[in-house]
């Protein structure tokens, strides 16, 4: 089996109404997203000759998803 391990990082608001500390005011982290990739055997030939996963498409794919949902709106 081999895999493949791609992480981006991305920063985002919230804050927390009810906590009693400065959490209940708007402020910011970075989180870390991770996406691993397996296959059985690595394609022989094509754009993705022994690759299980080309970077650049997985990168593209994480953002997409980030920026189609979780960064649509502060998380309040």
């Amino acid at each position: 089996m081999f895999t493949a391990t791609k992480h981006i990082h991305v920063s985002y608001g919230h804050r927390i109404p009810a906590h009693g500390s400065v959490c209940r005011s708007p402020h910011g982290h970075t989180g870390r997203i991770e996406a691993t990739c397996a296959a059985a055997q690595l394609p022989a030939k094509g754009e993705q000759t022994d690759m299980v996963v080309d970077f650049g498409f997985l990168q593209k794919l994480m953002m997409d998803v980030v920026h189609a949902g979780i960064n649509a709106a502060p998380i309040l």
